[in-house]
């Protein structure tokens, strides 16, 4: 494997920090591997909210209190009433005022849950997690809808409603939900009746990520960029190729021990395949040499 001259180079993180990151990253991966309790993907009430605050504990370990927040959610949920959607988006949008960003929409912090229970501002995809977590905590059973482009909250009791929750919780039909759809897609986009059924948690937290590492790809933020590119790991989704985009990612971060680490253990993975490894090895070699 080639290595690239790192382009925000630093000296990595300190051992502390890393290995809160470590056990915040293993936290993540138990809920994001754990089976679903049911077959269409819903989890149980507080683990969307938990998977989705850990990934802004892992930004900042030692800085997100994940108990003290879902503590938060759940006084939240106390306090909708009576336990309706109507209710909740009435409590959440109109008293408490969370909205959509429309000022910074990709700024990262719009993806971290605790950032954006602070602020009351957040994406489409972070906005319908509050909503759908503290909804289930509540006992209402309200769905994410993750159209593509635009996500929205289902409500299981009644199909031909949903609700835009960057829009301040404003009730939409299904057809002005495919007009949303229509003025963020080209015309040669069709539109499809599927884009409107309930997603699985685990995929709504892997959009989340997503969204995270696309903001600090484009904002070239490569050390943050390579802890994202752990959490994304845990979703089941880009397999070993991912590996690799992360030892590149970390070599930029100037990270250098901790991508000789991945090429070790892709190394390892790569004999017991029977695949050649000496490149990957080589490469390990000269990366622990520039640490000296």
């Amino acid at each position: 494997m080639d290595e690239e001259s790192p382009m925000d180079s630093g000296p990595g993180e300190r051992p502390s920090t890393r290995a809160q990151r470590v056990a915040i990253e293993r936290r993540f991966a138990s809920l994001m591997g754990h089976d679903d309790l049911t077959t269409d993907g819903v989890w149980e009430a507080e683990r969307l909210l938990e998977a989705t605050l850990l990934i802004g504990a892992h930004a900042r370990p030692g800085e997100v209190d994940v108990e003290a927040r879902l503590t938060d959610l759940r006084a939240m949920a106390a306090c909708t009433d009576p336990p309706t959607l109507p209710s909740l988006v009435e409590w959440l949008f109109r008293e408490l005022g969370f909205r959509g960003d429309t000022e910074d929409y990709g700024a990262p912090e719009n993806s971290y849950l605790d950032r954006v229970l602070d602020r009351r501002r957040g994406l489409p995809v972070t906005l319908a997690v509050l909503t759908v977590g503290v909804g289930r905590l509540a006992g209402i059973p309200a769905r994410v809808v993750g159209m593509p482009g635009h996500v929205l909250v289902g409500d299981p009791l009644d199909r031909e409603v949903f609700i835009d929750v960057f829009a301040g919780g404003r009730s939409v039909s299904p057809a002005e939900a495919r007009r949303i759809f229509e003025t963020l897609h080209p015309p040669s986009t069709r539109f499809s009746p599927s884009y409107l059924q309930a997603t699985p948690d685990r995929l709504t937290v892997t959009r989340v990520i997503a969204n995270l590492q696309e903001a600090h790809r484009r904002n070239r933020r490569h050390s943050a960029l390579a802890d994202v590119l752990r959490l994304r790991r845990h979703t089941g989704i880009g397999g070993r190729s991912l590996d690799t985009v992360l030892v590149k990612t970390l070599v930029r971060a100037g990270r250098f021990d901790e991508a000789a680490d991945e090429l070790e253990s892709m190394a390892r993975l790569a004999a017991d395949d029977g695949s050649s490894t000496a490149d990957m090895e080589a490469a390990a070699v000269r990366l622990r040499a520039r640490l000296n």
